[in-house]
């Protein structure tokens, strides 16, 4: 049974007649229902407001931690930060309750505004698996290296067009779109490379030996075990009641790299 129902049970006359012919009360009258409704939506209000704030607060130390925190190789080639906290639940956040007579509105009300929800919907987003590519990559040569000096082309494997889902915020529908804007290659013992989009896939031709990439390159300058960490920064677009708005998220992979370096061999010629 709706708001609406439950209140039209109420709602009356205010009066009723009794079998002996005497008039006595009969329920609360609709000011009495309207004050009650409006008292329990600035409650419903007030307990959403302090749910988003503790899960926004929660999530701001967990990408805090994550962003400062030693990571580790996790599944699927992603990284963890076990010394973090777990992000925290989504708030189970409440429908705020229509007045009686008044037409319902075009889309549920939680008594938040509309760039808060679509943080929370945001959030809840599933970004793609990808990984760091390399080209050439290491394993095509028999020493399964790379190699310094060499020029290396690296990109990542979002989904072309992005991505677009939905996400449920108490009972509001948030239609949700991930772009991705950029990608930051971190690899120790070199300096730090940001590309527009996701790079250029290297393809194993004649033509591309030895050749750099166009947009998203990396040249070793020292050898040994390599780490490179992918930051992948995406632009979630959030829709709601007609209104739309875009949270920025982050997401990081991981590869480890063996570099190794080429001697030439000066050999005399025979006299």
């Amino acid at each position: 049974m709706t708001v609406e129902q439950q209140c039209a049970g109420l709602l009356g006359d205010g009066e009723d007649k009794a079998s002996n012919g005497s008039t006595k009360a009969q329920g609360p009258t609709r000011a009495e229902i309207v004050a009650r409704i409006k008292k329990e939506n600035a409650e419903r209000k007030k307990r959403n407001e302090a749910k988003t704030a503790a899960f926004q607060q929660g999530m701001n130390a967990y990408n805090e931690c994550f962003a400062n925190a030693g990571l580790v190789p996790g599944p699927n080639g992603t990284l963890r930060a076990p010394s973090c906290p777990s992000p925290p639940n989504n708030p189970s956040l409440e429908q705020m309750a229509g007045l009686p007579g008044e037409p319902p509105p075009a889309a549920p009300d939680l008594g938040l505004p509309p760039e808060t929800i679509g943080y929370v919907a945001s959030t809840k987003l599933q970004l793609p698996k990808t990984k760091i590519n390399i080209g050439p990559d290491p394993s095509w040569n028999e020493w399964d290296k790379a190699f310094v000096g060499h020029p290396y082309w690296l990109w990542v494997d979002p989904p072309a067009g992005g991505l677009s889902s939905s996400q449920s915020v108490g009972p509001i529908t948030v239609g949700l779109k991930a772009s991705l804007a950029s990608v930051t290659f971190k690899t120790s013992g070199e300096d730090p490379l940001t590309c527009t989009g996701a790079g250029t896939p290297y393809v194993r031709t004649r033509s591309n030996e030895g050749k750099k990439s166009p947009d998203c390159g990396l040249t070793f300058t020292t050898k040994g075990e390599k780490t490179i960490t992918a930051t992948l920064q995406w632009n979630i677009q959030w829709t709601v009641n007609g209104q739309s708005g875009t949270v920025p998220m982050a997401q990081t992979v991981g590869r480890t790299v063996e570099v190794g370096e080429l001697q030439a061999v000066n050999v005399d010629p025979p006299r």
